[in-house]
């Protein structure tokens, strides 16, 4: 195996950060003026810990979800809106925050990446002595998914707000561009 060269790492940058490989997106009148600090400063990656009396915990519960290619993504995030991310109408949000007023917040948040695995994750929170009653019924609500059959009216429900809440996709140019951003830069022709 021979060692990368500098000759290697200049043809590399000529193929990768090429014209025909930028996608820029600009929008509003002018962007930001100066740069300040704290614009470049970036934490290392590790576990932190500050000490603090802080009297409510935050839990999120993740995982691995699918491609954006998967044939089930729609159903997929049918399930996310009926399980937790729909807001008030979800079954985590209704036990956890409505019924049982353990949690500020609880629900979930669902992601498909368009080249690898995204993301799905749950969380919740809620005060320090109610954190640990708040995960059981979002386990419990885990679980009456993968056994329980969705109603209809909660399937109804979710379309419904699937259909409505589209148009809110390209309410503002930022909107929009992110949008056709995304779409030029994870296209297989792109």
């Amino acid at each position: 195996m021979r060692s990368v060269t500098q000759s290697d790492m200049r043809e590399a940058m000529a193929r990768v950060f090429h014209p025909g490989n930028l996608v820029i997106s600009v929008t509003g009148e002018r962007g930001r003026n100066t740069p300040t600090a704290a614009d470049s400063y970036s934490m290392p990656h590790g576990l932190y810990h500050a000490e603090k009396d802080i009297p409510q915990g935050k839990v999120f519960i993740g995982r691995r979800s699918v491609r954006r290619d998967d044939p089930d993504l729609v159903s997929i995030e049918l399930m996310n809106e009926i399980l937790g991310g729909g807001g008030f109408t979800s079954r985590i949000t209704k036990r956890v925050r409505s019924a049982e007023a353990l949690a500020y917040s609880a629900g979930t948040g669902f992601g498909a990446d368009p080249f690898t695995a995204g993301g799905f994750r749950a969380v919740v929170q809620s005060k320090n002595r109610t954190v640990a009653l708040s995960l059981k019924l979002i386990l419990e609500e885990f679980a009456g998914m993968q056994s329980t059959l969705v109603s209809d009216e909660e399937l109804e429900t979710t379309k419904k707000s699937f259909i409505e809440s589209f148009p809110e996709r390209f309410s503002s140019r930022d909107a929009m561009m992110g949008i056709f951003v995304d779409d030029e830069w994870t296209s297989v022709d792109g």
